[in-house]
This record gives C-alpha cells, structure tokens and sequence, in this order.
C-alpha cells in the first residue's frame, strides 16, 4: 500500500465492529483481523486509521482520510490519504493506574468533528462543541480514562470526589485523572469534555474503538447542528452491550 492505496493484489475483508465503525483487513486463520495494510473507517465514512492489526486488535496506525472507493472483485476497497505530520497511534487497552501514553495526540475523527471553547453553562469550564452537524445515533466523541472496578472500591480521595466519572459495564468506572483534565495536558480523547445537561443531545455508549478498546462514547440522541454544545446527562441510565 502506497499512502493508503491499495495494492492491486491486496484483498481483505470488511469487519464490522460496532455501530460507529468497520475495518477492512485480511483475515488470519482465525478468522480475525491481521495485516499490516488494514483501514479502519470511523462511522463518518471520512476518518480513518492505516496500521497493523493482529488477531482482531490494531497494533499501530497512521490517522487516514478517505479519499474514494474502488470495486475489486465486487468488494468496495476503501483509498485513504496518510495526514501528514501526524504522529503513529498505538493500541493501549487502559488499566486502573495507566491510560495511553499518546496523551497529547489527538483523535482524527474527533479533530473533524469537535473543538474544545468556554462552555455556555455557567461555572462549567470548557466544553466540546460541533464543528460540523451530527445526526441521530452518530458517534460524536471517545470517553477514555483510566478504568476501575467498583468492587475494589476507589483508590484515592481525588477519585472519589472527581466530576469525571461515568458509570461503564459490569460494574466498571471511567475517570480522568486530575492531572490529565485540561486539554493542555490531554487530547487523545475529548469525551470527558462534554457537559453534564439535563437538556441532553447526547448519551453515554459502549464502544469498541480502535486505539483505546472498550471504553465509553458518547453518541448523539438527536440531530444537532454545527456550533452546539455537546452534553449528556450523567444520570440517565448508561447503554452498553
């Protein structure tokens, strides 16, 4: 592959991951991702990443965009364009003490679609906002943090008091850490971000995303236009698998 271009005989498979997302890469024995020239398409059809997967999970990548489709064998194959100067992602699964080290890379499909401004809440800090118009059910951001089971209870009085903090799947947590809370220290992922709205445009969802894993996003539940404030309401009922 040559930039994102496809090799004439480079056939993959689509895997479909989740609502927000599909990978185009060649299948092992397992039936599983593997190759070292798979595209992962973001649900926009436009953001994409061009790495490494093995057994299912990406390795490495370069952020992508989309620039057409070509029919091979009647299997559309997707051509991406490498953004150029941007740094390689590399998969890490968050643990309860560590997130990715990547901490000032930002996500492709998150720089297309958000920005980060004061927040129109009062006393709120800063917010994310559209930049472009999202409809029902679109993904708008990943909510990536440290992940930490309720079960063992929290391991610090800064957790316990942390705004942060989004309820996950069996019974599991999501927190940013307080050193990692202002986008001058982190932007790897802008879901911690959103405002707390009892007026929501948006809910908490599991997702599988390529370069975190399991984690939460955050999704619209109504069409929103470009410049909005984005929120969930932390207290409605979390949607997972």
């Amino acid at each position: 592959m040559t930039n994102g271009h496809p090799d004439s005989e480079y056939f993959g498979w689509w895997f479909p991951q989740d609502d927000y997302g599909a990978l185009y890469c060649t299948p092992n024995n397992n039936k599983m991702a593997e190759g070292d020239r798979c595209v992962y398409l973001y649900q926009d059809m436009k953001a994409g990443i061009i790495g490494t997967w093995r057994d299912g999970s990406m390795v490495t990548g370069k952020p992508a965009i989309l620039q057409k489709f070509v029919v091979d064998g009647g299997l559309l194959k997707p051509v991406m364009e490498i953004v150029e100067n941007k740094d390689e992602y590399t998969f890490f699964q968050s643990t309860s003490t560590s997130m990715t080290p990547d901490v000032m890379l930002p996500d492709i499909y998150e720089e297309l679609h958000l920005y980060i401004a004061p927040s129109t809440i009062p006393s709120a800090g800063e917010g994310v906002f559209a930049s472009t118009s999202f409809r029902n059910g679109d993904l708008i951001a990943a909510y990536n943090g440290i992940i930490i089971s309720r079960e063992n209870g929290f391991p610090s009085n800064e957790l316990k008091s942390s705004h942060y903090i989004v309820e996950t799947w069996d019974n599991l947590i999501i927190d940013i850490p307080q050193k990692y809370q202002s986008k001058d220290k982190y932007v790897a992922s802008l879901g911690h971000k959103v405002n707390d709205s009892k007026n929501n445009n948006s809910v908490y969802k599991f997702c599988q995303h390529p370069r975190f894993g399991e984690i939460t996003c955050v999704v619209a539940i109504r069409d929103i236009q470009g410049s909005s404030l984005l929120g969930p309401n932390k207290n409605d009922v979390i949607q997972y698998k």
